[in-house]
């Protein structure tokens, strides 16, 4: 049951990372903004379940099928084996097990995804169970800086933060300027680092905007 969830939680939070205005299939083969397909297709699967005591599962099916099936390619969905054609997330794991900590939690009271709470003592016998990596937790916070950004960054130069309204990462990023040279970007309607894909004619124009000043920033620069 675990691997079940698991499976469909990366699947939801995965799409909201790369939730596109364009296909893609570089993590999966994925349609245009994922996210909104999947709550169609959750929607539909409930409504025409809506007799069944189940039709609530139905509609996580659908909504996890976006991602993991959406062009079609599986007869069966083997929650016993890691998912994700197009990545490999161990290089992720070894990061986030060595220098680059992610502690991740989840409140189901302020989100759709269930409870989740962060333990260092078991992330770190499960990092050194996988990886043989004993994380290093302070160690980007205190090399890079980041408590604090306008302290921390104050003396830096020729720096662009940008951070997309749609990506789930901006909730760590650095959204304020911090002098005239490290500055800070908020694209509306934008996912995970959508300023740094190859322009596309689906491309809001918030997106198109935040390029021109990244350029002219850089120009001046």
């Amino acid at each position: 049951m675990q691997s079940l969830i698991d499976t469909l939680d990366g699947s939801l939070g995965t799409m909201a990372m790369v939730d596109y205005p364009y296909p893609t299939n570089f993590v999966e083969p994925l349609p245009a903004y994922p996210v909104t397909y999947a709550c169609q297709q959750a929607k539909a699967a409930a409504e025409a379940n809506a007799d069944s005591e189940y039709k609530n599962l139905y509609a996580i099916a659908a909504a996890g099928s976006t991602f993991y099936n959406y062009a079609g390619q599986l007869d069966c969905l083997d929650v016993s084996v890691q998912q994700g054609g197009g990545l490999d997330d161990n290089g992720w794991g070894v990061l986030a097990c060595n220098e680059m900590v992610m502690p991740f939690a989840s409140d189901p009271s302020t989100s759709m995804f269930p409870p989740a709470e962060w333990s260092e003592k078991e992330n770190t016998l499960q990092c050194e169970a996988m990886y043989g990596l004993t994380p290093q937790y302070n160690w980007a916070l205190d090399y890079f800086g980041g408590r604090v950004p306008k302290r921390d960054f104050m003396k830096a130069s020729n720096i662009i933060f940008s951070n997309g309204e749609l990506d789930p990462w901006q909730a760590g990023g650095v959204v304020e300027d911090v002098s005239k040279d490290t500055i800070a970007i908020y694209i509306e309607g934008s996912a995970h680092h959508l300023d740094l894909r190859l322009p596309n004619e689906a491309d809001p124009a918030t997106l198109t905007a935040a390029r021109q000043t990244e350029t002219e920033y850089i120009a001046k620069w």
